[in-house]
C-alpha cells in the first residue's frame, strides 16, 4: 500500500486487526488496485481515481479492522512489565544483598549505586525477547535480567 507519513500507522492498524490480513481478497484487491494506480497514471489522474475507486474500498476494510480491534479488547487482558518493575526489583535486590554477609554491596548506600538503572529499558527488551512462553514472565525474570544486565 502507498502511504504517507500520516497514514503509515492507519495501515499498520489494519494489518495487524484486519481478520485473516493476509489472505483476503478484498486486502488483495485493494493493495492491486493500488498499485496499479501508482505505475499507470500521472498525479491528477491518480488523486481523482484513487479518490472514487479506493475510498469506499478502504472504508469497508478500516470498519472491519475497527471492529476486530475492538472485539479483540473486550476479549483480551494484557500483563505489562516495566522499568517500574525493574526499580522495585533493584531496590528489592539491594535490600537483600545489604542484609547477607556476603553481599557485595559494602559501602554502597542505594540500589542506585549497585545496578545501572540506564540499562533497564535495554534489560527489559532483553527479558520480553528471551523469554521461554512455556513458564512466562515473573519476578525471577526481572531479578535475572537486572543481574545479567544492569549491574555496575
Amino acid at each position: 500500500m502507498s502511504t504517507k507519513n500520516n497514514t503509515i500507522n492507519t495501515w499498520d492498524f489494519v494489518e495487524e486487526n484486519y481478520p485473516n490480513y493476509h489472505s483476503s481478497a478484498e486486502i488483495a484487491e485493494c493493495l492491486d488496485l493500488d498499485k496499479f494506480l501508482d505505475e499507470k497514471t500521472d498525479g491528477s489522474l491518480r488523486f481523482w481515481t484513487k479518490e472514487i475507486l479506493l475510498d469506499e474500498m478502504k472504508v469497508k476494510i478500516y470498519e472491519k479492522a475497527i471492529q476486530a480491534f475492538l472485539e479483540k479488547k473486550e476479549t483480551t487482558a494484557s500483563i505489562v512489565w516495566s522499568v517500574n518493575d525493574f526499580e522495585v526489583e533493584a531496590e528489592r535486590q539491594f535490600f537483600i544483598l545489604k542484609e547477607d554477609e556476603d553481599g557485595d554491596v559494602e559501602g554502597l548506600t542505594s540500589w542506585e549505586q549497585y545496578f545501572d538503572k540506564s540499562k533497564f529499558k535495554m534489560a527489559l527488551d532483553e527479558m520480553i525477547e528471551d523469554h521461554d512462553a512455556e513458564y512466562g514472565i515473573n519476578n525471577y525474570s526481572v531479578q535475572n535480567a537486572l543481574e545479567t544486565y544492569c549491574i555496575f
